[in-house]
């Protein structure tokens, strides 16, 4: 999953469906012993994962600045959301904050995007 990016012609609703399919295709390899998930907590932890994953795959490209603001604003919340939540603020983000043509980032802004991917990073390795 770790190589799984947005391509910038899919929509988001592909690119989760994309998400979903490789999931499903790493649960379905994995042995039967680390699918049985015994606790609530166990259950959130993968959540958790599944959702930083997610957005990973989001900060390439074009519009990683914008992908990244939107992580960071979402803080500790990320972790805490179902996946199906987070895939509706997604969408909801790429409606409502469509992609410009022109980008004019400040340096602060992509210096404070690049904190944040090394964060993730850390958080999903």
């Amino acid at each position: 999953m770790a190589t799984l990016q947005r391509d910038p012609k899919d929509t988001i609703d592909q690119h989760i469906n994309k998400f979903e399919r490789q999931l499903r295709e790493v649960n379905f390899n994995r042995p039967p012993s680390l699918m049985e998930v015994e606790s609530d907590a166990d259950k959130e932890r993968q959540q958790s994962l599944n959702n930083l994953a997610f957005v990973g795959t989001l900060v390439g490209g074009k519009d990683a600045v914008r992908w990244k603001t939107f992580i960071l604003a979402m803080g500790p919340r990320l972790q805490q959301i179902s996946t199906q939540q987070l895939y509706a603020e997604v969408r909801a983000q790429e409606l409502n904050n469509p992609l410009p043509e022109s980008s004019n980032l400040t340096s602060a802004t992509t210096t404070e995007a690049k904190a944040l991917e090394m964060t993730i990073q850390a958080l999903t390795t």
